[in-house]
């Protein structure tokens, strides 16, 4: 692409209102379609019950589609097509939104300055997206119940769902809902301040009459609210990150083009794995995102401790967001030092009390919860930590024993016992999960220890996160990659963003396989990782050599200035 030059670098043109007009209303179309497309069953993992009034556009339709369509099971021929259909909507709905970013991230595009207008017809897409998912009859996945089931046990009956299951209180459970809860035999395993957020949506539940499809309104509500709140946030940090105002203490690269801040909103606002995981399955993990958001909004005024909270916060939703703190205690060593001693000594003292400002905040949300060591059971011997899914780590425990056992048995090897295929799983349990956290743990060092300035600590999040989810998660979810979300949004184009976008894709594609396979598929089904992690990974590890050897190529003029939207490498 060729540098920008003339009156458009200087930022004088208007923010590009027909694009945004044009791709927000095929956007909605589109979720117009998913929401014509829920109608049939055959792609829920559980229903959602809906109050009168919001259930009425479902019933309008209904009488206008085949009933042996909204009704047809699971591995049906109905239920293939379905997912043939999906998988032809997922792919409409990346190609206007990639489409889009192609636009908006362009030298041209990104010297126009953004306006209220650009971002109020960002908020509204978004914003009409959402309304459309949120009334959809069913989700993707079953954790909505979950949540509703942990609000309920902690604030209607009384206990710690910590320590209590929801099965325990099937005799009050007159609408069986119950049966739609995956997990009915395991304590929350999220963090106390997602539950005293699930009951307090479980007490507006039962103030409005108890129905559960309040509490799964409720939920679903919440996570379209967070996402609307994190574009807003969103649009505040990209505008301090983009501006030629001083941050991190050093002046900020020229890379002031008006029109990243809005690329980077429209990134992480239109995201079709974030509107459909957020807006139609309601998972919490948008706060994951509203935490890390509001901790670079504080972290770019100046005030680092609440910055340093936000996070903590956030890893009391989910613990995975302790991913990102390591990270951040490393920026608070190299930030410039007060008046007070020397930079090193000022920023060891700062990661002193972010330490202890996290411990203080997890014990205080844990203290209402404690029952001894029980408590934090959950994080130690839940799901994530036993058991394979759809991960890489799965496929390799899956198929490797079979494949061992049949070399051991072509090759006499002994002894008989160890190479046994009932035992090898057993065998392998640990060697799995140990070279998938090492690699990660090589990555998140490689990346943290070089980068002592926010704007390359956010490229060193988006890998660090990229490997744990495609190398380091041996359970694995399609919400997972939402928490991609944010360091794609602010790096801009380059690898990281690529890698990233085409990983919201292919999770997305998981739920034409899971958890429908048909006896057709049931083989592909067994590979499907490979069919998710196969194509970022590639991205991510292959096409960056061809675009190094283009640079080098380029004539000197051209590197001394790169253009915004090839790279936008001062982003990182």
């Amino acid at each position: 692409m060729e540098p920008v030059s003339g009156a458009a670098a200087t930022g004088g043109g208007r923010a590009p209102l027909g694009l945004l007009l044009r791709a927000g209303g095929l956007a909605l179309l589109g979720y117009g379609a998913y929401f014509v497309l829920l109608q049939s069953a055959t792609l829920w993992a559980a229903p959602v019950p809906l109050p009168d009034l919001l259930a009425a556009p479902g019933a309008a339709l209904a009488p206008l589609l085949p009933a042996a369509w909204r009704t047809a099971a699971a591995g049906s021929p109905a239920a293939l097509l379905n997912a043939g259909l999906y998988l032809g909507l997922v792919i409409a709905l990346f190609a206007v939104y990639a489409r889009l970013l192609a636009q908006l991230w362009r030298p041209p595009a990104a010297a126009r300055r953004p306006d209220r207008a650009a971002l109020a017809v960002v908020l509204l897409v978004a914003a009409g997206a959402l309304a459309l998912l949120l009334l959809v009859p069913g989700t993707l996945a079953a954790d909505l119940h979950s949540y509703a089931w942990y609000g309920r046990i902690w604030a209607v009956f009384g206990a710690n769902p910590f320590v209590h299951r929801a099965n325990e209180y099937g005799a009050r459970d007159p609408g069986g809902w119950l049966a739609w809860n995956y997990w009915q035999d395991t304590p929350t395993v999220y963090g106390p301040l997602w539950v005293i957020l699930a009951g307090a949506i479980a007490r507006m539940a039962q103030a409005l009459g108890g129905a559960f499809a309040f509490d799964l309104l409720g939920h679903k509500l919440l996570a379209s609210a967070a996402h609307l709140a994190n574009i807003l946030l969103l649009w505040h940090v990209a505008g301090r990150l983009g501006a030629p105002a001083a941050v991190d203490g050093a002046p900020a690269p020229a890379i002031a083009q008006p029109g990243a801040r809005l690329a980077a909103t429209v990134t992480y606002a239109w995201n079709p794995l974030a509107l459909i995981e957020f807006g139609a399955n309601g998972h919490n993990d948008v706060l994951l995102l509203t935490g890390l958001l509001a901790a670079l909004a504080l972290h770019l005024a100046g005030y680092w401790r609440p910055a340093v909270l936000a996070l903590a916060a956030a890893s009391l939703i989910k613990v995975t967001a302790l991913l990102w703190l390591p990270g951040y205690l490393w920026l608070l060593v190299w930030l410039p030092a007060g008046p007070r001693g020397p930079a090193r000594q000022a920023g060891l003292g700062r990661v002193g009390q972010a330490l202890g400002l996290t411990v203080a905040l997890w014990l205080g949300c844990y203290l209402p919860f404690w029952a001894g060591a029980a408590t934090l059971a959950p994080l130690t011997t839940g799901p994530a930590v036993s058991r394979y899914i759809n991960s890489l780590g799965a496929l390799v425990r899956l198929k490797l024993p079979g494949g061992l056992y049949q070399l051991a048995v072509a090759s006499h090897w002994q002894p008989d016992g160890f190479w046994h295929l009932e035992g090898l799983p057993a065998v392998l349990e640990w060697g799995i999960r140990g070279v998938a956290l090492t690699l990660t743990t090589l990555v998140a060092a490689a990346q943290t220890w070089p980068r002592r300035t926010l704007r390359g600590l956010l490229g060193a999040w988006g890998w660090i996160t990229f490997a744990y989810l495609a190398v380091g998660a041996v359970w694995f979810w399609p919400w997972y990659v939402t928490w991609l979300l944010v360091p794609l949004a602010l790096v801009g184009p380059g690898r990281l963003q690529r890698a990233g976008l085409i990983f919201c894709a292919t999770s997305l594609a998981l739920y034409t396989l899971y958890p429908i396979p048909a006896p057709a598929l049931a083989e592909l089904s067994a590979w499907r990782a490979l069919l998710v992690f196969g194509p970022p990974l590639g991205a991510a590890l292959l096409w960056h050599a061809p675009a190094r050897r283009r640079r080098v190529r380029q004539p000197t003029g051209a590197q001394s200035r790169p253009a915004a939207g090839n790279r936008m490498a001062g982003w990182l």
